[in-house]
């Protein structure tokens, strides 16, 4: 327009292209390209992100669905908790990091799921209270079973608050990706990726679990200006469509990202994951417990 040119000094022959928010901008900062994609941040808050391979017929009120920014036709849903790092300090308490691993790495998965809200939740929308607890029955058979108690269990080998702050974050962002927003997405994409990013994400064990719950092997990254990166990408694509290079755009994003994803990498391990698939299975009845408890 003769206004920006004037105004500006633009060219009137430069390209113009629509913009993206700085959350789908910072999933293509990380990385999140292909359908099946998954980014974990866990930070104040925690968010999940996973690449759609199409709009869901009937958007669930569990997650914010995007375009793709750099994908047309493509997709990205995100999920919000409130308790993030927060809570997980809370939890640790007076122990340090290392104590805090060494209980997770020595506590044995799926025995309880705790919810742990030192403020009010927004996925499920939970008030602020004291810890829930399940007890997991039949967790080696495909009904699974949970019994309410009251309290926490002792710390121990069959317990860890620690592991069980860490476990339900990660058993809940399953179930909503794989069970709510795209029924299926894991099995249907078992080559995708797994991202971790944020605080919580320097700590191993931490990513172990997340590795085990999700039977994907876990990548982590430190990408503090992920937004204006992806950005910066989609840019850079624009600009290849406006000049026909547009394949050649799309392999240097590919390789660019390859080679900024950190050599931080676990492995699921299998008979555990094995155990949370069976869990996550039956999650919606913790989380019928929970909101018969607790929501608002």
């Amino acid at each position: 327009a003769p206004y920006w040119q004037q105004r500006y000094g633009f060219s009137p022959v430069c390209s113009v292209n629509y913009w993206s928010g700085d959350n789908p901008c910072a999933a293509v900062g990380m990385g999140l390209l292909n359908s099946g994609d998954i980014l974990v941040s866990l930070g104040t808050s925690d968010t999940c992100l996973c690449v759609l391979p199409s709009m869901p017929l009937s958007p669930p009120p569990s997650a914010f669905i995007f375009p793709h920014p750099v994908k047309p036709r493509s997709y990205i849903a995100m999920l919000v908790y409130t308790n993030g790092d927060v809570t997980r300090r809370a939890v640790k308490g007076d122990r340090s990091w290392d104590e805090f691993s060494d209980s997770l790495r020595l506590s044995s998965p799926g025995n309880y799921l705790t919810l742990f809200t030192s403020t009010q939740e927004i996925l499920p929308a939970l008030e602020q209270g004291d810890p829930i607890t399940v007890k997991i029955d039949n967790k080696d058979d495909s009904k699974v079973t949970f019994n309410r108690i009251e309290g926490l269990p002792r710390d121990g080998p069959d317990y860890s608050s620690c592991r069980a702050v860490v476990e339900e974050r990660a058993l809940s962002m399953r179930y909503y990706i794989n069970s709510e927003v795209a029924p299926g997405i894991l099995e249907q994409f078992p080559e995708g990726k797994l991202l971790v990013t944020g605080g919580g994400s320097r700590n191993e064990q931490i990513r172990q679990v997340f590795s085990d719950v999700f039977g994907r092997s876990v990548v982590a990254l430190h990408s503090p200006d992920a937004a204006a990166l992806g950005a910066a990408y989609k840019a850079m694509l624009a600009t290849a469509k406006h000049r026909g290079t547009l394949k050649e755009g799309e392999q240097l994003l590919q390789d660019h990202i390859s080679a900024t994803e950190n050599t931080s990498r676990n492995f699921p391990d299998t008979s555990n994951s094995a155990i949370y698939g069976r869990i996550s299975q039956s999650y919606a009845a913790f989380e019928r417990v929970l909101r018969g408890e607790r929501g608002r």
